[in-house]
């Protein structure tokens, strides 16, 4: 299994990251592979290492996305199959769709004509299965017992698991089941070279898979930089399999910045007071696009001359609508010689957030079924993920696709509900920490209500 290694204040700094490799390219030890979730911490780490005094190159070291250090292993050790490119994935999805539409087996889903969106919500629902582990077989099975919309759902991702396989085409999870059974006979001679996985704060079950098999082969070591928060530090020893994290003080700094990091995601309640001499937290107050962007141009340019260590790249602009501010942002920032790149990252490139926006997304919707059955599924990993699915199980069964915040709550207070599933012998503390969670997020929030 991977080892864990947290190292408090790493991934505000990359002080570890930076010596490791600077030591394998001293030693000319070009075995190792970096993994990192972000292509933009991807380049951030390459362009600190190069600018670290005597660096001219990263020798043979591998920087690699997590799918890019999939596809290494599968083109190292002769996996078949290809990925298939996002046309393939549409015409294939398209082709399982107007086959079984053809067959009238979509009656329920087949109302609809198969627009791009349309695929692209399928082809994202199937993705999203497939990283948490949700095989087309589980998929069928638990669809029996469910409406037609479900039932049509399964047999659409099967189809398409098929063509899949059908035209040499592997996704992941087929990779997965690949690398297994090569691991099940033993025909590959462990390299037992050092992979880093570094700067992720949660893995999805298909990576747990894959790290619990390729573990024979490769010698994982994952870089968790711990949180003072409580509960994010517990989900984030669960994500990992990780029993318990260094303790580190709630509130390493006095300022309201450290104290508003230490509670989010908790359900302190009261106000943070704010010093005179306090600037970790401040608010701007104006009057338009145009005049915000010239407050926060003028705020970056007076902290860069301030503090000669800092670079551009360390500020970062969230905007409630990112296109208006753009547009007026742009030329005010070109005045003051500032480079205003825009990202528009998916909130899924940064798997931390996943758990929130998700709680978030459940929250508002009611506490649907299908949301909530996305975020126990996160909740149960590791080696609960078995668990998780027989619990998923034992709900659908007993309870059906159970819908609205009031029937969860009622049935988190329900006793028989306890007894039945401790008699099953259970795992019920990530299903409790799930409700929790969610009952614990305000309707409504502002930062001012914690600011006084």
């Amino acid at each position: 299994m991977p080892t864990i290694h947290p190292i408090c204040g790493e991934f505000g700094d990359h002080r570890w990251i930076l010596e490791q490799l600077k030591k394998a390219i001293r030693d000319r030890n070009f075995s190792l592979r970096v993994i990192f979730p972000t292509l933009s911490l991807f380049h951030q780490l390459q362009d600190e290492l190069l600018d670290e005094p005597g660096v001219n190159g990263v020798g043979g070291i591998r920087f690699l996305l997590f799918e890019g250090f999939i596809q290494e292993v599968g083109e190292r050790l002769g996996l078949e199959g290809t990925a298939p490119s996002p046309l393939v994935r549409d015409l294939l999805i398209t082709k399982a769709f107007e086959s079984l539409n053809s067959q009238n087996k979509l009656t329920y889903l087949g109302r609809a004509p198969f627009t791009v969106g349309y695929r692209q919500a399928v082809l994202a629902g199937i993705a999203e299965w497939k990283r948490s582990c949700l095989t087309p077989a589980l998929f069928m099975n638990w669809a029996v017992a469910k409406g037609e919309k479900e039932q049509q759902l399964a047999l659409l991702y099967q189809t398409y698991q098929q063509l899949l396989v059908e035209n040499g085409f592997y996704e992941e999870d087929l990779i997965l089941n690949q690398l297994e059974r090569i691991a099940a006979v033993g025909r590959i001679v462990a390299e037992r070279s050092l992979t880093i996985l570094y700067g992720f704060t949660d893995l999805t079950p298909l990576q747990n898979k894959f790290l619990e098999t390729l573990s024979a082969w490769f010698n994982f070591e994952i870089i968790l930089d711990p949180t003072p928060v409580k509960e994010i530090r517990q989900f984030i020893a669960r994500q990992f399999v990780c029993r318990k994290l260094p303790e580190m003080p709630q509130t390493p700094d006095s300022n309201a910045l450290s104290q508003l990091q230490c509670r989010y995601g908790t359900a302190t309640q009261g106000f943070i007071p704010i010093g005179a001499e306090d600037k970790s937290v401040q608010i701007l107050q104006t009057a338009g696009w145009s005049k915000q962007a010239t407050a926060i141009a003028c705020e970056i340019v007076n902290l860069l001359r301030d503090n000669p260590n800092e670079r551009l790249d360390n500020f970062l602009i969230l905007s409630p609508e990112p296109q208006a501010f753009l547009k007026a942002a742009y030329p005010v920032f070109a005045e003051y010689h500032l480079a205003l790149p825009a990202r528009n990252n998916p909130v899924g490139e940064y798997p931390g957030l996943q758990l929130f926006t998700q709680a978030l997304t459940a929250g508002d919707l009611d506490w649907q079924w299908p949301e909530m059955e996305v975020l126990l599924r996160q909740q149960y990993n590791g080696e609960s993920a078995a668990a998780g699915d027989r619990v998923l199980v034992e709900l659908g069964e007993r309870y059906g696709a159970l819908s609205g915040k009031e029937r969860w709550l009622r049935l988190l207070r329900n006793q028989d509900f306890h007894r039945y599933f401790s008699e099953k012998g259970l795992l019920l503390e990530p299903f409790k920490q799930v409700i929790t969670l969610l009952e614990s997020i305000p309707q409504t929030a502002r930062l001012k209500t914690y600011l006084a």
